[in-house]
């Protein structure tokens, strides 16, 4: 195989490192681009948030944009404004640096997000529904979509835009990361009768759909397992890997009454709670997402997530 190069921005985090990974064990040289070094050789030093990103003169076969800020509920105007110079203007500085060198990339993926929809519940939502964000994290990443859409087309250049439904992976962040704490120690408080569904996709099946990116089709795609598990069921699968009961099972009318005194802490404290009202809204609404367009164009063949959670995680 002729070794080409490619760029991944934001390496060093949970999503990243899976596709640094997967790129590295088909033979690529990877050159990295971060303020954390992961490449021992290969790594630009550089925070996106700068105008002034220089990139090495070279060709690089694919550039991995990952890099972005999420999984924090921004409590002030200042850490609204960081939401967009990381990942709008961050994508803009990214792709500035890549016009100022003299060989263009051949392919160009960028990790967006189901939060751009703005949706809190709802079923088979595809790529034609329109976005209407109403976070500052879905908003400054559906800029960074359009600005990289127009980037790819002005250039000629194929473009992968997927838009990710909760990540689930060895040591992932957010939601899932605390769900598993709070079971191993016997915090977690199950709803009672609780089948509401989710989307979900592992990260090394994300990893492998960028790697195998051959540019036929440039575009926006819905990325889910296909099956979309409820919450009992990834409560069930969780018991059985890490050996541990859920003891703490509550009924609704309960949870709202908890729900409630976190909202009311988090006014007085300026910290999120692990228990309030929008947290409650996402854990009892259904929300999938189809990726019929990605399977149909991309050849997505994913993985069902309950099996890795039950025998793996």
């Amino acid at each position: 195989m002729k070794v080409n190069n490619v760029l991944i921005i934001g390496a060093s985090g949970f999503l990243g490192q899976y596709i640094y990974n997967a790129f590295m064990n088909k033979g690529y040289i990877v050159y990295t681009l971060g303020r954390t070094k992961i490449s021992p050789k290969y790594h630009i030093t550089a925070d996106i948030k700068n105008t002034t990103i220089q990139l090495p003169n070279i060709y690089f076969h694919h550039v991995v944009h990952v890099s972005g800020k999420a999984h924090v509920y921004p409590k002030t105007n200042e850490e609204c404004i960081e939401f967009m110079q990381v990942n709008f203007d961050g994508t803009k500085h990214i792709l500035n640096a890549l016009d100022a060198n003299t060989l263009m990339p051949k392919y160009y993926t960028f990790i967006s997000t189901v939060a751009v929809y703005g949706l809190e519940e709802g079923n088979a939502i595809s790529e034609q529904y329109e976005p209407k964000p109403i976070t500052v994290y879905g908003d400054s990443k559906l800029k960074a979509e359009k600005a990289i859409e127009l980037w790819g087309n002005k250039n000629n250049i194929s473009y992968l835009i997927l838009r990710l439904p909760l990540v689930i992976g060895i040591d992932a962040p957010g939601n899932f990361g605390s769900m598993k704490i709070a079971i191993s120690k016997g915090r977690y408080p199950k709803i009672k009768k609780n089948n509401t569904k989710k989307s979900m996709v592992l990260a090394r099946d994300v990893a492998n759909l960028i790697k195998d990116y051959k540019g036929k089709y440039s575009g926006v795609y819905n990325i889910t397992d296909g099956y979309h598990p409820s919450f009992n069921e990834v409560e069930i699968a969780m018991q059985k890997r890490l050996n541990k009961k859920i003891l703490l099972q509550l009924p609704l009318w309960s949870i709202k009454i908890l729900a409630n005194i976190g909202d009311f802490m988090e006014r007085i404290i300026k910290k999120e709670m692990p228990i309030s009202s929008s947290r409650l809204k996402k854990l009892t609404s259904t929300l999938i997402f189809d990726d019929t367009k990605a399977r149909n164009e991309l050849g997505w063949k994913p993985n069902p997530v309950l099996p890795f959670i039950e025998k793996e995680l």
